[in-house]
């Protein structure tokens, strides 16, 4: 059988709103306008132009935030599936450091994330990760190392929990950030 897994960006957050560096858990909800993206990324997901593509969606996971879980959640209700939040709990089989929420912000939480040293801050670790020097650590916060340990695991357990559907293959839908692509 085959595995579909398809990522999708939380909707705007009033972190989002209001220009701020927010990675902690459980981290801030949805605005109306990320009320109204959840609904139409739903709306997207079981429409034909989806479907025929990949297949209906046989699980919903998200990460440990709101945001991603009220992302999920029009989904869910139309699907009539639960939205499993990766890393809790996990299966036996994944590992220990586990999770698709987006890479910690470490010194840089709280900052203006369009401006200035947070903007410039966060994103120095993760750039050095693509030119292979994933021991650097983000400032406070996690390697690349690390990072790429919890999505390996995410990815692991969503592939064990992930039932085949009608059509034998697996099609998990993760809402997970913007920062953590798949490993």
């Amino acid at each position: 059988s085959a595995m579909t897994v398809t990522f999708i960006r939380h909707g705007e957050s009033y972190g989002n709103a209001t220009n701020k560096i927010d990675t902690s858990v459980p981290g801030p909800d949805l605005t109306p306008k990320g009320e109204g993206q959840a609904d139409a990324v739903a709306a997207y997901l079981t429409s034909p132009a989806y479907t025929d593509k990949y297949g209906p969606v046989d699980a919903i996971y998200a990460s440990t935030m709101v945001r991603t879980q009220e992302t999920a959640k029009p989904l869910a209700i139309d699907l009539n599936l639960p939205v499993t939040v990766i890393g809790h709990p996990k299966n036996t089989d994944a590992g220990e450091r586990i999770g698709v929420q987006e890479i910690s912000a470490g010194i840089f939480e709280g900052l203006p994330e369009q401006t200035g040293i947070g903007r410039i801050g966060y994103i120095v670790a993760p750039l050095a990760w693509t030119l292979g020097l994933q021991f650097v650590p983000v400032p406070g916060g996690e390697t690349g190392l690390e990072f790429n340990e919890r999505m390996t695991n995410s990815m692991k357990q969503i592939e064990a929990d992930t039932p085949a559907g009608e059509d034998g293959n697996q099609n998990a839908a993760v809402f997970s950030h913007g920062a953590p692509p798949p490993p």
